[in-house]
Formats: C-alpha cells, structure tokens, sequence
C-alpha cells in the first residue's frame, strides 16, 4: 500500500514482458516460414527447367559459340547430349570467304583425333539455350542422311 492507503497494480508490468517475448516468438515463426517458402520456391524453379522432347534432336548453344545437335536429357543441373553432330566450317570461311557459306558439313562426334565417346556432359551455365528441331531441318535431314550412308 502507498501513504494514501491504495494498493498499487504491479500486474500491468507482467503482460508487457509477455507482450515481447510473445512478439519475439512471432518473429522466429514469421522468419521460418518464410525460409521454408524462399526454399520451395527456389526449389520449384530448379524442377521448371523445360524438358526436351525425346523424339526430336536438339541445337545446343553454348556460351562459347559453339553449337551441337543431337538428343539431349536433363539430369539435375547437368544436360547430357548424346548422337552428337556438329557443323564443320570449311576452310575457305575461316580465312573470310563468305560465298562458301552453303559448303557447312555436318560431322559426326567420336571421329576426331581424341576419340571421344558419343555423349557430352554440359553445365547448364554454360548452356545459352537449346531448340527442339523439325524434322524437315536441313540439320535433322543431315543427320538421317549420315545414319543412313553409315549404319
């Protein structure tokens, strides 16, 4: 009690150290729930990678300028290309020519002199992008033409 014979309320502190501690464990929910969102989020736009249909042959584009055609799969963060061809530049273009641009020959992977195996493993970083191709492309016809003289 006080002089004047009145009790004081000390119960009006109490709720206020409960107020923070309860705004506090809010908070930390709050913060979880949108970590686990970013996270599902982030994870969601991994899986939206297009997939390239698997009855066509594919132009890869890469970062560094080169580009291949053949029959590419995603698996993870990886793209694996596989019946690998890719345009050979003839001669005569690459000193500047330019009226030799109808002699681009398709070659086959696997037939250079380090022998490599018909399947290439790629970043998708190093990927710009890839493009399903018709099947009257002068790239796809190439290919058909070359399975057929080589089976």
């Amino acid at each position: 009690m006080d002089e004047q014979g009145q009790t004081q309320n000390y119960a009006r502190r109490r709720p206020r150290k409960l107020w923070w501690f309860g705004s506090f464990v809010v908070l930390i929910v709050f913060a979880e729930l949108v970590a686990v969102g970013l996270f599902l989020w982030l994870g969601s736009r991994e899986s939206a990678f297009p997939v390239p249909a698997t009855d066509k042959y594919q132009a890869v584009f890469l970062q560094n300028g080169q580009v291949y055609f053949g029959k590419l799969q995603v698996e993870g963060s990886w793209l694996t290309l596989r019946e690998i061809y890719y345009l050979q530049v003839p001669s005569a273009l690459q000193q500047g020519n330019a009226s030799a641009n109808q002699n681009f020959q398709l070659v086959k992977l696997g037939t250079e002199l380090h022998g490599p195996e018909d399947s290439m493993h790629l970043p998708r970083e190093n990927v710009n992008f890839w493009e399903n191709l018709k099947d009257d492309s002068q790239a796809v016809r190439a290919i058909k033409t070359y399975q057929q003289q080589n089976p």
